[in-house]
């Protein structure tokens, strides 16, 4: 277990990106938190230095999961929340489970529409672009996730082809305890 006297604790959330090519078929299983900032991602789709773990001796208190689907179709969307669970596992344990439009983004652009027929442009949200618009976790229930212990966030469901490239974020939203020194 960490020392959590030695760790500066600040409101900061982990977050990862799932991204899809336009018209390509979804998995059953989307996981995140598996491929680290590197060669593949950078910091504006990824924060983990780690797979699936935080760097010691770091630790992690979550208070929300959330998605946002920046850029993403409504019928995208939709089909996601209708055919998707969410998932957080810690150290092989399910602790928060629910459909995925149960876990509001809180953040993001909002349904918008311009023009008329092939010049339209629309996309959505999965809520309210709104910090407070989000599933919180109750204090009293809040998940640890301590030094050494694994994690990850899967999405388990049905397969879907997108209209469009899908841009998927999620956000662990908590109390991020990182090292002092």
């Amino acid at each position: 277990m960490v020392n959590q006297g030695v760790l500066n604790w600040m409101s900061s959330p982990l977050y990862d990106t799932y991204e899809l090519a336009t018209t390509t078929a979804t998995p059953v299983k989307i996981v995140f938190f598996e491929n680290p900032t590197g060669a593949a991602k950078g910091p504006e789709l990824t924060n983990m230095s780690d797979a699936f773990k935080l760097t010691p001796p770091e630790a992690f208190r979550v208070c929300a999961l959330r998605f946002v689907g920046l850029g993403t179709p409504l019928l995208d969307l939709v089909l996601l929340m209708q055919q998707y669970a969410a998932t957080l596992i810690v150290s092989g344990h399910k602790l928060l489970e629910a459909p995925l439009d149960y876990f509001a983004g809180g953040g993001g652009a909002v349904m918008a529409a311009q023009g008329a027929g092939a010049g339209t442009l629309e996309y959505a949200q999965n809520g309210i672009a709104d910090p407070r618009a989000i599933a919180a976790i109750p204090l009293e229930d809040q998940i640890l996730i301590d030094s050494g212990e694994t994690f990850r966030v899967e999405l388990n469901g049905s397969t879907l082809t997108t209209t469009a490239a899908l841009f998927l974020r999620c956000y662990l939203d908590g109390r991020y305890g990182r090292s002092v020194g």
